[in-house]
C-alpha cells in the first residue's frame, strides 16, 4: 500500500492525527448533493414558466413540483429507502414524447429529457455510494490504524538517518511553533514589514507558517491566482482567494492590477474572449493600449480533419502547415530567433523538431533533448556521487571508466578479485596503482571537501581533469561546455537554499519532469547558434517574448491527471480513500469524498 511519498505526510497537522470521514460528514455531504438536485428540478420549472405548455407538459410540471417538494423534505438520516422512493417517483416523459417535444421549445422538451436522464444517474449514484459506505468506513478505519503505525516508524527512521526533506522541515517547523509559540513571537520582533510574493503558489501549511512567523507585523501580499502552476507541490490558489476575502472583510486595502503590459491589444481581447468562455472564473485583463493595428491579423487559427491512424505522422497536414507558415515568415524577413513553437509535451515538440530538422529549418529544441543523459552530465553525476559516497562501488566503476579519471579495466578486474567490500579502499591499497595520476587526483579532491563546498571542489575538478577544456574541442558549437556550466551553476545556487540535500537535488535535477510528466531539462543555449526557431513547452516559455508564436496540437486531448488513492482536507483534518467497485473492479470516488482536481 502506498502510504507516503518521501516526506512526512501532514498527518499531524495542527497537532491532530488525520481522521477518516465520519457518518456525520457523509450525511451532510449527501444532503448537499440532494439540495443541488433540487436546484436542477427548479431550473427546469423556472424555464417552463416562460412558455405556454401543452396539456401533457402542464401535467409533467405539476408532478415535478410535488416531486421537488418531497425531495426537499429530507429525513434526519438519508437511508437507501429514501433514494429508492425518490427514484420511483421521478416524473415520466409525456405520452408520445417525440411529438410533444417538437411542439415545445428546446429548453422545455429536450431540456426535460436531458434533465431526467442526468437526474436519474445522479440519484442512482448517491444510492450506490450509500450502499458502499459501510465497506469504505471499515477500510478507512484499517488504513488509519496501519498508517499511524507506519508513520511513527517512518518518523523515527527519518530522524535517525537525517533524511529530512523540505516539506518535512515545513511540517516540523509548524509543530515547533505550535508547541512553543514564543519562538514565533521572538522571530517576528526582528522584522518590521513583510512582503510575500507569488502568494498564489503557497500551500495551506506555508500560509499558516507565514501567519505565525510574521506576528502582528504589517504585510504586503502579491499574487495572481491565474498563474498558480504548482498544484502538484501542494499549492492552492484558493489560499489567495480566501486571503483577499479576509482582507476585504477587515477593510484592508486591496488593489487589483488588471492591466497587461506584455501582449498586443488584439491578442489580449482574443485571450479574454477565449478563456472567459473556457473558464467562467477567468479574470479579464486590460491591454496597455486599447487601440491596435487592424491592418494585420494577430491570430490565425487553422483547423484540420482528424487523421486516421494509418496516415503518415511525418507528413501530417498540421506539420505541413507549420512548414508553410515558417517558410512564409522567414521569407518575409522575420528573424528565426523571433519565432517560437510551443507545445504541451516534449513528445509533441520532438515530433515537430524531427520534421523541421529533416526539412533543413534552423531549429533549437529547448526541452526533451535529454540533457540528463548527455555524456558530460552523466560524468558530472558520477563525480558528485563519488564525493558523497566513495564506497558506492557501482558508481565508482562508472567514474573510473570515464576519460577524465580512467583506471585501466585490467586493474579494476584485479582489484575486484580481492573481494573487499569497498572498491575505493581496495584501489588505494593496491600496489599496481601506486602513483597513478587519476587515483591521486581523486584522493586530493576528497581532501578539499574538508575545506570547501562540494560545488567549489567540483569546479576545481573540472579544471584539473580536463573535462571542461576538452569539451571545447569535442563540441565546437559550445553547447557541451554550456551544459556543464548550467549543471554546476544550478548546483551551487541550490547549495545556498535552506534544507538542501545533494542526493535529493540529483534526483530532482536529473529527472526534472514538467506538469505533463514528460518534459525534461533541455540543453543549455549555445552561444554560437542564436538565430534559430525555438521549440519549447508552454510551461518553459513563461516570461519569454517572441514576435511570432505557433501552438500546434491544440486539438489533442490531455492525458487524464494521476489521481491519488488518498486525499486530505487540511482544514478539517480529514482524509478519504478511493474504493474498488466489486463488479467493474474500477477505483471510484464516492460523491461525498474529498476530491482534489
Amino acid at each position: 500500500m502506498h502510504l507516503f511519498s518521501g516526506h512526512f505526510p501532514q498527518w499531524i497537522l495542527n497537532g491532530q492525527q488525520m481522521q477518516p470521514l465520519s457518518s456525520d460528514h457523509v450525511q451532510r455531504a449527501l444532503e448537499q448533493e440532494v439540495i443541488h438536485l433540487v436546484g436542477l428540478c427548479q431550473s427546469w420549472l423556472d424555464k417552463s414558466q416562460l412558455v405556454v405548455l401543452s396539456p401533457d407538459y402542464l401535467e409533467v410540471r405539476e408532478t415535478l413540483k410535488k416531486f421537488c417538494n418531497q425531495l426537499q423534505s429530507l429525513p434526519a438520516n438519508l437511508e437507501i429507502e429514501f433514494f429508492d422512493q425518490m427514484l420511483s417517483k421521478i416524473p415520466k416523459k409525456p405520452h408520445g414524447s417525440k411529438k410533444a417535444n417538437k411542439e415545445m421549445p428546446p429548453q422545455v422538451g429536450e431540456g426535460f429529457s436531458n434533465w431526467k436522464s442526468g437526474f436519474e444517474k445522479s440519484l442512482q449514484k448517491l444510492r450506490e455510494d450509500l450502499l458502499i459506505w459501510p465497506r469504505l468506513q471499515d477500510l478507512q478505519g484499517q488504513y488509519a490504524r496501519v498508517s499511524q503505525q507506519v508513520f511513527e516508524r517512518y518518523l523515527k527512521w527519518k530522524t535517525d538517518e537525517g533524511q529530512y526533506q523540505m516539506q518535512d522541515l515545513e511540517i516540523l517547523s509548524f509543530e515547533a511553533l505550535r508547541l512553543r509559540p514564543e519562538l514565533a513571537k521572538k522571530f517576528s520582533e526582528d522584522w518590521d514589514y513583510w512582503l510575500i510574493d507569488e502568494y498564489q503558489d503557497t500551500s495551506p501549511l506555508q500560509d499558516q507558517l507565514i501567519e505565525r512567523l510574521k506576528g502582528k507585523s504589517p504585510a504586503f501580499y502579491v499574487g495572481d491566482p491565474q498563474q498558480s502552476i504548482y498544484l502538484f507541490r501542494g499549492s492552492r490558489f484558493e489560499n489567495f482567494q480566501e486571503k483577499e476575502a479576509e482582507f476585504k472583510q477587515r477593510n484592508y486595502e486591496v488593489t487589483q492590477k488588471d492591466k497587461h503590459y506584455r501582449s498586443r491589444a488584439d491578442l489580449m481581447h482574443f485571450f479574454n474572449d477565449l478563456f472567459s468562455f473556457l473558464d467562467p472564473r477567468y479574470m479579464r485583463m486590460l491591454p496597455q493600449r486599447s487601440s491596435f493595428d487592424k491592418s494585420t491579423d494577430a491570430i490565425e487559427i487553422c483547423f484540420f480533419e482528424s487523421e486516421s491512424k494509418s496516415s503518415e505522422v511525418a507528413e501530417s497536414p498540421e506539420l505541413l502547415k507549420i512548414q508553410q507558415k515558417l517558410t512564409a515568415l522567414l521569407t518575409s524577413g522575420v528573424p528565426a530567433r523571433e519565432i517560437a513553437i510551443l507545445a504541451r509535451t516534449s513528445r509533441q515538440l520532438r515530433q515537430v523538431y524531427d520534421f523541421l530538422k529533416a526539412k533543413s529549418f534552423p531549429v533549437q529544441l529547448q526541452s526533451n533533448s535529454v540533457f540528463e543523459t548527455r555524456r558530460e552530465i552523466l560524468d558530472l553525476g558520477f563525480l558528485l556521487r563519488f564525493f558523497l559516497n566513495p564506497h558506492d562501488n557501482e558508481n565508482l566503476v562508472a567514474l573510473l571508466r570515464t576519460p577524465w579519471f580512467r583506471i585501466p579495466d585490467s586493474a579494476l578486474i584485479e582489484v575486484s578479485q580481492l573481494k573487499q567490500k569497498s572498491l575505493w579502499k581496495a584501489l588505494q591499497d593496491y600496489e599496481g596503482l601506486k602513483g597513478d595520476s587519476n587515483l591521486k587526483q581523486l584522493q586530493n579532491l576528497r581532501k578539499f571537501l574538508f575545506e570547501r563546498s562540494i560545488g567549489e571542489v567540483l569546479q576545481r575538478a573540472l579544471s584539473e581533469s580536463g573535462l571542461l577544456t576538452w569539451s571545447r574541442y569535442i563540441d565546437s558549437s559550445g553547447r557541451r561546455e554550456a551544459n556543464i556550466w548550467k549543471w554546476l551553476v544550478n548546483l551551487k545556487n541550490s547549495e545556498k537554499q535552506p534544507g538542501f540535500n545533494y542526493l535529493q537535488w540529483l534526483a530532482e535535477f536529473q529527472w526534472d519532469l514538467d506538469l505533463e510528466q514528460e518534459q525534461q531539462e533541455g540543453d543549455a543555449h549555445s552561444s554560437l547558434e542564436p538565430n534559430r526557431i525555438q521549440l519549447m513547452t508552454v510551461h518553459a516559455s513563461k516570461g519569454l517574448e517572441f514576435e511570432q508564436v505557433i501552438v500546434p496540437f491544440c486539438g489533442e486531448s490531455r492525458t487524464p491527471p494521476h489521481v491519488n488513492l488518498l486525499t486530505v482536507e487540511e482544514q478539517g483534518n480529514l482524509f478519504s480513500l478511493k474504493i474498488r467497485e466489486e463488479e467493474s473492479q474500477k477505483r471510484v470516488w464516492t460523491s461525498w469524498a474529498l476530491k482534489q482536481d
